[in-house]
């Protein structure tokens, strides 16, 4: 049996939402390190970067409590405090840069606007109007410590897309081998407007989410016999809170498009008869995680709630075919 493992993106929030569900799995004896397929998207490629490289599934907890021996005091500390670091040093750098990312993100989607065709890319434009407002390079030099030289594991994917293409690409073991592990992932978190896009050899990369924000369809494309999704921009009606509730609307239309296209993958999964059981927080918790899914400050809290949502749906869960496949204790 091919198992797959699809884990989505989410920004910061999401990856304490993932922290969650794992510790949540765990708990229930469920091994997802297992999985013969590892689909990772954004956020998702992170965890999955990391889980292929050794870190437990109960690890991503104990690093949002704080907990963990890779997380200082000190960096637990920065991380309530500040921000990201922009890139830009004036208000006519960070208006160019505004442009820039705006060309970026409709790039990232195929979107060429009329007389910038084929030059998108192009160093002179690109000079003019850079790409990203804040910089990735603590985060590129934590993940060269961090990961692996080289791919850690067959059957791990990572989506990205070429910015020059305009297409969303899947790199792994085989196809991808003469790229350095870490910016596989770099590239998968550079999420486009937010961050600047990473280079591999000529061609520039950024997070696959503006595509899809789980990739699930890539798991079906392997073939895979069931899937396991975790989704932390989807989102489920769980019987606590009212869709009816204002402070619910931000969140929800921030995350309308992502729902939309997790419903197609969930579809195109039942049109195949491929069973999948898609994890995604409760209304509750996405009141909780509001509109801004780049924050820091209450990661415990958001992990905490997945944890507690996670086991609720595996509970109600305990038969699917999905949950069997993988096992409970």
């Amino acid at each position: 049996m091919k198992r797959g493992l699809v884990l989505g993106g989410g920004g910061l929030v999401g990856i304490s939402y993932h922290a969650g569900v794992l510790k949540a799995l765990d708990d229930c004896g469920m091994d997802v390190k297992a999985s013969e397929i590892v689909v990772g998207t954004s956020a998702g490629a992170l965890i999955a970067a990391y889980l292929a490289s050794g870190w437990a599934a109960a690890d991503f907890y104990e690093y949002s409590f704080g907990r963990h021996p890779a997380r200082s005091p000190a960096e637990a500390e920065a991380a309530s405090l500040h921000g990201f670091d922009p890139l830009w040093t004036s208000l006519d750098e960070h208006a160019r840069r505004a442009v820039g990312s705006l060309l970026a993100v409709l790039a990232s989607r195929g979107i060429r606007p009329p007389g910038l065709h084929g030059t998108l890319s192009g160093p002179r434009l690109r000079g003019f109007f850079p790409p990203g407002m804040y910089s990735l390079e603590a985060t590129r030099a934590r993940l060269e410590a961090d990961l692996p030289l080289a791919w850690p594991r067959d059957g791990l994917h990572i989506c990205a897309v070429d910015l020059d293409a305009g297409r969303r690409i899947v790199l792994d073991k085989r196809s991808s081998e003469e790229v350095r592990f870490a910016d596989a992932v770099l590239a998968a978190i550079a999420i486009p407007g937010f961050f600047p896009p990473v280079q591999i050899g000529s061609r520039s990369f950024v997070d696959a989410g503006v595509v899809s924000t789980t990739s699930m369809d890539v798991a079906l494309e392997l073939e895979c016999d069931t899937i396991l999704c975790i989704a932390p921009l989807g989102y489920r009606f769980d019987g606590m809170t009212s869709p009816r509730d204002p402070k619910l609307w931000p969140a929800l239309a921030v995350r309308s498009l992502f729902a939309r296209s997790l419903r197609r993958a969930m579809g195109q999964a039942r049109e195949k008869g491929v069973p999948a059981l898609v994890i995604r927080p409760g209304l509750t918790e996405v009141r909780t995680h509001g509109s801004n899914a780049m924050r820091r400050h209450d990661e415990a809290d958001i992990a905490q709630a997945a944890r507690e949502g996670t086991l609720r749906l595996i509970e109600a869960n305990a038969g699917h075919p999905v949950v069997r496949s993988i096992g409970l204790r």
